[in-house]
């Protein structure tokens, strides 16, 4: 797929209030107000709703920081840390996902507001990107860019932890992509019509000069792959006891210990392998036999405990909600 013939004129670069509701709307208008945007019937319904899609956040975060006006907004413009960032996108994919018009609309709103807020200009060159160019929040290849990495991710989560797509079904991901993106405000003529347009797009931004990773793409995957450090504390039947107070030794293996922290560093080490090779080296991230043999060890066993959890259990909340809001018993 030529993509360059898809991108819309260089006036039309930047996603503007106008263009977005303009956008919106033509969603909007051919959706039922209550049931949102797709529905029960939908591929989109089914991926989304399983948490495990969501163990992929930091494969997309890092995919995303390859390009340089992506990576910038997420070094000088976030003041959020990765987790509350994580927090933050399935809000608002489960709201739009999963919501009503009105849901959707308003989350499309205030983050196209968000993304307003973000500018600055680029600090080193890469690829066609120079130093001194400006990026902005809503740029259109740049969101374009994140909306693919998303999908990406999301199919390749769904595959490795859930079940194979065929590839009828993951053309149907591609068919329904529009309604999702032009929340975005980014217009149906952009994207790819189906995955095997998709996969095209994607070699020729890994193989192309659109994607280059610097320093800010560094520090940007650096913030995604360190773990926040949480404070001392541990919930006792509702309680929350300071542990401060302990020697250096004990607090280390509080922190070694510490749930989050483990499955972090297990969402870390796989998330390694589901890196493009070129990426894993730009980076600069180990991926020996050792770290690959623990990664295969990671999969199996959150496999293994994904299956073992009850089917409602596995479920985004949004999409539970949207079946109650409907008055139908969810499809588990």
């Amino acid at each position: 797929m030529d993509t360059r013939a898809q991108y819309p004129a260089p006036q039309e670069k930047l996603v503007d209030e106008g263009e977005l509701e303009r956008v919106m709307q033509t969603v909007f208008d051919q959706a039922d107000p209550v049931v949102g945007i797709f529905g029960p019937d939908s591929i989109s319904w089914e991926i989304y709703s399983q948490k495990a899609v969501w163990f992929g956040a930091m494969r997309a975060n890092l995919l995303q920081a390859s390009h340089p006006g992506v990576a910038a907004a997420l070094v000088n413009n976030s003041k959020a840390d990765v987790a509350l960032r994580l927090q933050t996108t399935i809000a608002f994919v489960d709201g739009v996902i999963f919501g009503t018009v009105d849901q959707a609309r308003e989350l499309a709103r205030r983050l196209h507001a968000k993304h307003a807020a973000v500018s600055g200009v680029l600090t080193q060159s890469g690829g066609v990107h120079e130093r001194g160019d400006p990026y902005e929040g809503n740029d259109l290849e740049a969101l374009l860019w994140v909306m693919m990495t998303i999908i990406d991710t999301v199919v390749l989560l769904y595959e490795e932890f859930v079940k194979p797509l065929a590839p009828a079904d993951k053309d149907r991901v591609m068919q329904e992509l529009p309604q999702l993106a032009a929340m975005f405000g980014i217009p149906a003529r952009a994207l790819p019509r189906d995955w095997a347009e998709h996969e095209a797009y994607m070699r020729e931004m890994y193989e192309g000069p659109r994607t280059s990773v610097g320093d800010d793409g560094r520090a940007a995957a650096a913030s995604v792959m360190t773990p926040t450090d949480r404070a001392l504390e541990l919930d006792v039947l509702g309680r929350t006891v300071d542990l401060s107070w302990l020697p250096r030794p004990a607090a280390g293996l509080f922190r070694r210990l510490d749930p989050q922290r483990a499955m972090f560093t297990a969402v870390r080490t796989m998330t390694i392998g589901w890196l493009p090779p070129h990426l894993r080296e730009a980076y600069g991230l180990d991926w020996s036999p050792p770290v690959q043999r623990r990664a295969a060890v990671f999969r199996r066993v959150l496999r293994t405990a994904m299956q073992l959890q009850p089917p409602r259990m596995r479920r985004a909340a949004g999409y539970l909600e949207a079946y109650r809001r409907l008055g139908l018993p969810a499809r588990l």
